[in-house]
């Protein structure tokens, strides 16, 4: 990683730029090797929202947005820091806007973003499912177009 970053990432942008900052395994890597790795959670976004606003979905099933759900993701984080049970009081969207897909009529740039960031993505949920642990239905083929 920091040989790639730094001779093929311009670092006067302010940031690693875009396609660096998806290749979550190069990241990552580093610090799955410098710390105990059981103090890492790792989820997806999707995981973390639903269109639900119930809250507790009971744990586990997915919710009116396809995800597990906000509550989910507060229990999850919080047994993983060993912390009492939070109960979120209000799910609702506070920030909404309109999202316009930035790749909407450019069907050749997504598609070579797509074959660009697949090895990366299935490297990364190869090392979350073998170095910590973490279920392969849960990450293997978890981002396939």
């Amino acid at each position: 990683w920091e040989r790639y970053v730094t001779t093929r990432v311009p670092l006067h942008t302010g940031s690693y730029a875009p396609l660096a900052r998806g290749m979550y395994a190069l990241q990552c890597r580093r610090w799955f090797r410098s710390f105990d790795r059981k103090k890492f959670l790792v989820m997806k976004l999707e995981d973390m929202s639903s269109s639900s606003s119930s809250g507790d979905d009971g744990g586990g099933g997915a919710t009116g947005g396809g995800g597990k759900g906000e509550q989910w993701a507060v229990d999850r984080t919080m047994e993983h820091l060993g912390l009492p049970r939070f109960t979120v009081p209000d799910v609702e969207v506070k920030n909404k806007r309109e999202y316009r897909d930035p790749l909407e009529g450019r069907g050749e740039l997504r598609e070579w973003l797509e074959r660009f960031f697949a090895p990366h993505n299935e490297i990364f949920g190869r090392m979350l499912v073998e170095e910590l642990g973490y279920q392969e239905e849960d990450w293997i083929d978890v981002w396939s177009y």
